[in-house]
């Protein structure tokens, strides 16, 4: 795994009762058409994910640039500088690096609770990778839960390489190291090669209380 290259990350909790469409102002982030239509709870992510985005290219001292939505609602970032953000319903996560950073992407996702998890299991991943991670004493919801996550943070990695959405049927987990809590992640042969793109990512997780996060990070 690359452990060389500096990265900003960037979090915080919030409360979309709480929240007010005039802290976009406030804060002097950009709202578009679309969010200002949006549900109150929609509002609040996205501000929330926009805050994160900023607040981690203010620590990389990046202070006059707010991120955007470019294709596919995907982030646009400013020159030399690569990241992805996530949220649920309360919390958000950004993280950035430079562009020497070629696959970066991040998820942070609730807990799925068992009979959700049961009901969506075979979409998200085979019996050989939920067995990968059960052997470790992962719940079953557990495990679909970070498998879920890890695959989204690598779909995030590629999506600027790849430029279209694909199945969770296109990647698989490998290994599991639950001593340094990452996943090896494998792409589908075929899709990466197609695209000049590498096939093996290590993906980090964290458990925490009720939800997971996932962050791939890599040359």
């Amino acid at each position: 795994m690359n452990r060389d290259k500096m990265i900003w990350i960037s979090s915080c909790d919030f409360n979309s009762n709480c929240f007010d469409v005039d802290f976009f102002s406030l804060l002097n982030i950009p709202i578009t058409e679309r969010v200002i239509n949006s549900t109150p709870q929609r509002q609040a992510e996205y501000f929330s994910g926009r805050y994160v985005a900023k607040l981690a290219l203010q620590a990389a001292n990046v202070n006059t640039f707010n991120v955007g939505i470019g294709e596919n609602r995907c982030p646009m970032w400013p020159s030399g500088w690569h990241g992805s953000i996530s949220h649920t319903d309360n919390k958000a996560v950004a993280v950035i690096s430079e562009d020497t950073t070629k696959y970066i992407g991040v998820d942070i996702e609730n807990i799925i609770d068992p009979l959700t998890a049961d009901s969506i299991s075979d979409i998200i991943h085979t019996r050989k990778e939920l067995i990968l991670l059960t052997e470790f004493g992962f719940p079953t919801n557990i495990a679909t839960s970070l498998l879920f996550s890890a695959k989204e943070s690598l779909f995030k990695a590629t999506y600027p390489y790849i430029g279209y959405y694909f199945g969770f049927e296109n990647a698989r987990a490998l290994q599991i190291d639950t001593k340094n809590c990452f996943l090896t992640l494998e792409l589908n042969a075929t899709l990466a090669k197609s695209h000049g793109i590498n096939n093996t990512y290590y993906c980090d997780y964290k458990l925490i209380d009720n939800y997971v996060v996932t962050m791939i990070i890599q040359k």
